[in-house]
Protein backbone atom coordinates (compact mmCIF):
# COMPACT_ATOMS: atom_id res chain seq x y z
CA UNK A 1 0.00 0.00 0.00
CA UNK A 2 3.44 2.72 0.18
CA UNK A 3 5.87 3.40 -1.69
CA UNK A 4 9.33 1.48 -1.45
CA UNK A 5 11.51 -1.61 -3.15
CA UNK A 6 9.65 -4.66 -4.10
CA UNK A 7 12.29 -7.37 -4.24
CA UNK A 8 11.81 -11.05 -5.20
CA UNK A 9 13.84 -13.97 -5.56
CA UNK A 10 13.55 -18.10 -5.49
CA UNK A 11 15.26 -19.73 -2.34
CA UNK A 12 17.26 -23.04 -2.41
CA UNK A 13 15.90 -26.18 -2.74
CA UNK A 14 12.09 -25.11 -3.09
CA UNK A 15 11.66 -27.07 -6.47
CA UNK A 16 12.90 -29.94 -8.26
CA UNK A 17 13.56 -31.48 -11.82
CA UNK A 18 11.97 -34.38 -13.13
CA UNK A 19 15.59 -35.98 -12.16
CA UNK A 20 14.79 -35.39 -8.08
CA UNK A 21 17.39 -32.17 -8.09
CA UNK A 22 16.82 -29.07 -5.75
CA UNK A 23 17.29 -25.93 -7.10
CA UNK A 24 19.66 -23.61 -6.10
CA UNK A 25 19.01 -20.15 -4.73
CA UNK A 26 18.36 -17.15 -7.58
CA UNK A 27 19.79 -13.62 -7.12
CA UNK A 28 17.21 -11.17 -6.41
CA UNK A 29 15.41 -8.55 -8.89
CA UNK A 30 14.13 -4.84 -7.15
CA UNK A 31 11.24 -2.84 -8.75
CA UNK A 32 10.52 0.31 -6.77
CA UNK A 33 7.34 0.86 -6.32
CA UNK A 34 5.70 4.54 -5.89
CA UNK A 35 2.61 5.94 -5.66
CA UNK A 36 2.90 9.02 -3.97
CA UNK A 37 2.00 11.79 -6.19
CA UNK A 38 5.14 15.15 -6.63
CA UNK A 39 3.89 17.85 -4.19
CA UNK A 40 5.00 21.86 -4.83
CA UNK A 41 7.17 22.64 -2.24
CA UNK A 42 7.42 26.21 -3.28
CA UNK A 43 5.79 27.96 -5.74
CA UNK A 44 7.32 31.84 -5.31
CA UNK A 45 8.54 34.49 -7.45
CA UNK A 46 11.36 34.48 -8.77
CA UNK A 47 14.42 35.58 -6.19
CA UNK A 48 15.39 38.28 -8.36
CA UNK A 49 11.94 39.69 -9.53
CA UNK A 50 10.95 42.85 -8.19
CA UNK A 51 7.46 43.12 -6.54
CA UNK A 52 5.30 45.37 -6.80
CA UNK A 53 7.41 46.05 -10.51
CA UNK A 54 6.83 48.66 -13.63
CA UNK A 55 7.65 46.38 -16.39
CA UNK A 56 7.05 42.34 -17.87
CA UNK A 57 7.78 39.55 -17.74
CA UNK A 58 7.46 38.71 -14.95
CA UNK A 59 8.92 35.28 -13.35
CA UNK A 60 8.35 32.73 -10.56
CA UNK A 61 9.78 29.66 -9.89
CA UNK A 62 8.20 26.55 -8.67
CA UNK A 63 9.88 24.03 -7.10
CA UNK A 64 8.81 19.77 -6.88
CA UNK A 65 9.41 17.38 -4.56
CA UNK A 66 10.63 14.69 -7.01
CA UNK A 67 11.32 15.48 -10.41
CA UNK A 68 8.36 16.06 -13.06
CA UNK A 69 7.78 15.71 -17.04
CA UNK A 70 5.25 17.14 -18.88
CA UNK A 71 5.28 20.67 -17.86
CA UNK A 72 4.07 23.56 -20.73
CA UNK A 73 2.90 26.52 -20.35
CA UNK A 74 -0.70 25.41 -20.17
CA UNK A 75 -0.84 23.63 -17.15
CA UNK A 76 -0.43 27.02 -15.27
CA UNK A 77 -3.58 28.61 -14.03
CA UNK A 78 -3.08 32.56 -14.52
CA UNK A 79 -5.71 34.89 -12.59
CA UNK A 80 -5.23 38.25 -11.24
CA UNK A 81 -6.53 42.02 -11.57
CA UNK A 82 -3.94 42.18 -14.34
CA UNK A 83 -5.31 41.87 -17.86
CA UNK A 84 -3.82 40.94 -21.37
CA UNK A 85 -0.92 38.25 -19.96
CA UNK A 86 -0.48 35.13 -20.79
CA UNK A 87 2.17 32.48 -19.54
CA UNK A 88 4.86 32.71 -22.49
CA UNK A 89 7.70 30.12 -21.22
CA UNK A 90 8.20 27.16 -18.84
CA UNK A 91 11.48 25.84 -18.05
CA UNK A 92 13.65 23.65 -16.17
CA UNK A 93 16.34 25.46 -14.07
CA UNK A 94 18.94 25.07 -12.04
CA UNK A 95 19.64 22.32 -10.06
CA UNK A 96 18.49 21.12 -13.78
CA UNK A 97 17.06 17.39 -12.20
CA UNK A 98 13.71 18.08 -13.19
CA UNK A 99 12.44 19.37 -9.90
CA UNK A 100 12.74 23.28 -10.34
CA UNK A 101 11.18 25.30 -12.77
CA UNK A 102 10.69 28.55 -13.88
CA UNK A 103 7.99 30.03 -15.25
CA UNK A 104 7.11 33.44 -17.22
CA UNK A 105 4.20 35.69 -17.98
CA UNK A 106 4.26 38.29 -20.28
CA UNK A 107 2.51 40.53 -22.31
CA UNK A 108 0.28 42.15 -19.33
CA UNK A 109 -1.90 45.50 -20.73
CA UNK A 110 -3.11 47.12 -17.49
CA UNK A 111 -1.70 47.37 -13.58
CA UNK A 112 -2.95 44.79 -11.19
CA UNK A 113 -1.81 41.64 -9.59
CA UNK A 114 -0.18 38.56 -11.63
CA UNK A 115 -0.77 35.32 -9.96
CA UNK A 116 -0.38 31.71 -10.79
CA UNK A 117 -0.87 28.21 -9.49
CA UNK A 118 -0.57 24.24 -10.65
CA UNK A 119 -4.60 22.71 -10.18
CA UNK A 120 -3.48 19.14 -9.55
CA UNK A 121 -3.06 16.36 -12.29
CA UNK A 122 -1.35 18.36 -14.46
CA UNK A 123 2.03 16.98 -14.12
CA UNK A 124 3.54 13.63 -13.70
CA UNK A 125 6.66 12.00 -11.81
CA UNK A 126 8.43 8.93 -13.27
CA UNK A 127 6.12 5.82 -11.96
CA UNK A 128 3.06 8.39 -13.53
CA UNK A 129 1.89 9.58 -10.50
CA UNK A 130 0.31 12.96 -10.78
CA UNK A 131 0.71 16.30 -9.08
CA UNK A 132 -0.98 17.54 -6.03
CA UNK A 133 -2.90 21.40 -6.58
CA UNK A 134 -0.32 24.28 -5.61
CA UNK A 135 -0.81 27.28 -3.51
CA UNK A 136 -0.42 30.51 -5.23
CA UNK A 137 2.38 33.01 -6.22
CA UNK A 138 1.47 36.79 -7.13
CA UNK A 139 3.25 40.03 -8.07
CA UNK A 140 1.83 43.38 -8.64
CA UNK A 141 2.56 45.33 -12.05
CA UNK A 142 2.59 49.14 -11.38
CA UNK A 143 3.33 50.88 -14.88
CA UNK A 144 1.30 54.38 -13.12
CA UNK A 145 3.71 57.34 -12.02
CA UNK A 146 3.21 58.84 -8.60
CA UNK A 147 1.49 61.85 -8.98
CA UNK A 148 0.95 64.59 -6.07
CA UNK A 149 -2.73 64.73 -5.06
CA UNK A 150 -2.35 67.60 -2.35
CA UNK A 151 0.33 70.44 -1.67
CA UNK A 152 0.30 72.40 1.28
CA UNK A 153 0.48 75.34 0.94
CA UNK A 154 -1.39 75.22 -2.44
CA UNK A 155 0.21 76.27 -5.38
CA UNK A 156 -0.03 80.26 -5.65
CA UNK A 157 -1.01 81.18 -1.90
CA UNK A 158 -0.06 84.04 -0.73
CA UNK A 159 0.74 85.60 2.54
CA UNK A 160 2.69 82.55 3.40
CA UNK A 161 4.48 82.48 6.85
CA UNK A 162 8.08 81.51 6.09
CA UNK A 163 8.06 79.12 8.95
CA UNK A 164 5.08 77.14 7.35
CA UNK A 165 6.19 73.84 6.40
CA UNK A 166 5.63 72.71 3.22
CA UNK A 167 3.32 69.30 2.56
CA UNK A 168 3.24 67.37 -0.24
CA UNK A 169 0.47 64.19 -0.74
CA UNK A 170 0.94 61.69 -3.58
CA UNK A 171 -1.37 59.59 -4.62
CA UNK A 172 0.30 55.70 -3.74
CA UNK A 173 3.63 55.43 -1.53
CA UNK A 174 6.66 56.78 -2.80
CA UNK A 175 10.59 56.28 -2.03
CA UNK A 176 14.32 57.09 -4.03
CA UNK A 177 14.19 55.93 -7.12
CA UNK A 178 17.14 53.49 -6.23
CA UNK A 179 14.21 52.17 -3.47
CA UNK A 180 15.79 53.25 -0.81
CA UNK A 181 13.15 55.34 1.67
CA UNK A 182 13.23 59.16 1.68
CA UNK A 183 14.42 60.57 5.07
CA UNK A 184 15.64 63.75 6.54
CA UNK A 185 19.16 62.87 5.18
CA UNK A 186 18.55 62.80 1.43
CA UNK A 187 15.68 64.81 1.01
CA UNK A 188 17.24 67.41 -0.77
CA UNK A 189 18.08 65.04 -3.62
CA UNK A 190 14.21 64.83 -4.19
CA UNK A 191 13.01 67.92 -3.40
CA UNK A 192 14.53 71.08 -4.59
CA UNK A 193 13.95 74.92 -3.36
CA UNK A 194 14.13 77.50 -6.49
CA UNK A 195 14.03 81.19 -4.95
CA UNK A 196 11.43 83.29 -6.62
CA UNK A 197 11.54 86.96 -7.20
CA UNK A 198 9.59 88.94 -4.14
CA UNK A 199 8.63 92.48 -3.35
CA UNK A 200 7.01 94.84 -0.57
Amino acid sequence: TGSGNVVVGLNASVITDPAGNNNTASTTATVVFDNNPPDVLSITKKSSQDDPTNVGPIFFTIVFDEAITGFTTSDINLTGTSTGGSVSNVAQVAPNDGTTWEVTVSGMTTDGTVIIDLPANRVQDAAGNTNTASATASVTLDTDNPDISTSTPANGAVDVSVSNNITFTFDEAIRNIDNSPINNSNISSVVSLRSGSVSG
